[in-house]
């Protein structure tokens, strides 16, 4: 079940609670600053104001950037007018206070669902990060073998290879005791 995050000033309005029945939430008035340990582990954050409260703005936009999770902010149409643009590219949801409950119930699954779906890519995204410092570090250790003992590109891909096999090692640790080895 996906976990939100809603932080609201003043009251929190009735379409809003019932939006959120039997949603896993964690619900804190906004001048509770103890909602900022439940930021990391949450998949969508809402924050709904009704004043213009710029310091509220400027926490979603800064959550956009620090997190992975969705972020709605909804407050008063008046004010949704002036902010819109600077949220949208922000990377934040932002809708009326008055939006219709069932409305908000989609949105709410819109979020989470971009979230799943963020959160699939950047784990992708990491594991090729991951192998692209791999081939480097590799690259690297056979650089050094062309260097020092004079093996061929080939000669060397083999070598790290072979000694992977031999020792029962990946070559990610072979090219790390190599580096290890001629860098010293």
């Amino acid at each position: 079940m996906d976990k939100i995050l809603v932080v609201y000033t003043e009251t929190l309005p009735e379409n809003f609670q019932t939006a959120l029945e039997n949603k896993q939430c964690a619900v804190f008035e906004y001048s509770d600053k103890s909602y900022e340990s439940e930021i990391s582990s949450s998949d969508a954050i809402i924050i709904i104001t009704s004043s213009g409260d710029s310091s509220l703005q400027e926490l979603a936009l800064s959550l956009a950037m620090k997190t992975t999770a969705g972020i709605l902010f909804i407050c008063p149409a008046s004010l949704l007018a002036k902010i819109e643009n600077t949220m949208y590219k922000g990377g934040v949801y932002a809708i009326s206070s008055d939006t219709q409950t069932v409305v908000l119930e989609h949105l709410i699954k819109l979020l989470c669902i971009n979230q799943t779906r963020l959160m699939t890519i950047t784990n992708k995204y990491n594991k090729l990060q991951s192998r692209i410092e791999e081939t480097k570090l590799i690259n690297r250790a056979k650089c050094i073998l062309i260097q020092y003992l004079k093996l061929t590109e080939a000669q060397a891909h083999r070598y790290i290879e072979k000694q992977a096999m031999d020792t029962r090692q990946s070559k990610i640790d072979v090219a790390r005791n190599i580096l290890t080895t001629y860098e010293a």
